[in-house]
């Protein structure tokens, strides 16, 4: 009988034993070449793309460090990551949490040519690391406690011609709770030839504390936001850019420095508090300070103090209006003070040809 009970635990334990033996495996170095190298074999066999992993180490519990990958076809480099750094923690899984100690990305190029139809990426990314403590599966809610962007430039090419998918998606609800954004050294640019235009996003330096993202209720907020020795431009059409004066199918804006808390946004509720807000547009028309507030409810929009200063000029509005008066065939109540100086090398600024 004892000799049956011993087999039989033997034949229950086994499943469990190899579990162990698997998992202790897969931390032997020589065992992790030999996945990668299979992996990455079927994987370019089934794809039709080179696909290349230098070296890969695991250890224990989850941190994994992949070198040099590259993803090319017989065209073009589609992928090339330098340096890819993940450490997740074991334990929180099984309580189907995800708590994300760093992950870090360094030095990575991308280029998708065609792979998506109607869209194509390419450009540079020089470091983004990210850290997130709180990714809960249920309920859907997850914590970025921290995100990084350096030196990176992507160029984004839009030309879709399908028309678009109107099928609606199941509801979401997930949260994200974003403690801290930074961005520094980061350009991005947008082309939609078949409409004929290009905008551009040039960030200097960027940060978000406290940013609080609710998809089900569409709520956004966040208690201060900066950008700092920033530019954009924006190109509509296929007339050159007018030599003098403002023209709105030509903006070029450099030395946007920018700084609002209290933010918050949802539907009709919308609260700001403006510091600074500063810029140089290619007209030469130059704003020199901004300070103002801006509150909202379901009824009416207020801003109760709105100052604009440029070299030659001061503007200072204070209004209460309807989210009636935006209605066709609706009627409303508009209350405001608004008061200007405006100079006239300003002026000429604004006006084309003077």
């Amino acid at each position: 009988m004892k000799k049956y009970i011993k087999w039989g635990g033997i034949v229950l334990a086994s499943p469990f034993i190899l579990f162990i033996v698997l998992c202790i495996l897969i931390y032997i170095p020589a065992i992790q070449n030999f996945i990668v190298d299979k992996t990455t074999s079927y994987a370019s066999q089934t794809t039709g793309m080179n696909i290349h992993i230098q070296r890969i180490s695991l250890s224990f519990p989850l941190n994994l460090v992949v070198h040099e990958t590259t993803v090319t076809n017989p065209q073009d480099t589609l992928l090339n990551v330098e340096k890819l750094t993940v450490k997740i923690q074991l334990l929180p899984l099984v309580k189907k949490q995800i708590e994300i100690d760093g992950v870090e990305l360094k030095n990575a190029s991308v280029n998708t040519v065609d792979l998506i139809e109607g869209m194509s990426l390419q450009g540079n990314l020089g470091e983004l690391f990210l850290k997130s403590h709180g990714v809960a599966l249920t309920p859907e809610t997850a914590v970025l406690n921290e995100l990084t962007l350096k030196d990176a430039n992507l160029k984004l090419c839009l030309a879709d011609t399908t028309a678009q998918d109107t099928t609606q998606s199941a509801p979401t609800f997930w949260k994200f709770k974003l403690e801290k954004i930074d961005l520094a050294n980061v350009d991005f640019q947008m082309d939609m030839p078949l409409d004929s235009m290009n905008l551009g996003l040039k960030v200097g330096n960027a940060s978000l504390r406290d940013g609080l993202v609710d998809l089900h209720k569409a709520a956004y907020s966040a208690k201060e936001f900066k950008l700092l020795r920033s530019g954009l431009y924006y190109n509509s059409g296929n007339t050159p850019p007018i030599e003098k004066g403002l023209d709105p199918s030509h903006i070029a804006v450099t030395d946007i420095n920018l700084q609002m808390d209290s933010l918050y946004y949802q539907g009709n509720n919308i609260r700001a508090l403006l510091h600074q807000f500063e810029l140089k547009e290619r007209s030469g028309l130059e704003i020199k300070s901004t300070e103002g507030q801006l509150q909202a409810d379901e009824k009416a929009i207020r801003v109760p103090s709105l100052q604009i200063k440029t070299a030659n000029s001061f503007l200072a509005l204070k209004a209460t209006v309807d989210w009636s008066v935006t209605e066709q065939n609706q009627d409303g109540v508009l209350n405001g003070q608004f008061m200007a100086e405006i100079g006239k090398a300003d002026l000429f600024k604004l006006i084309p040809d003077m």
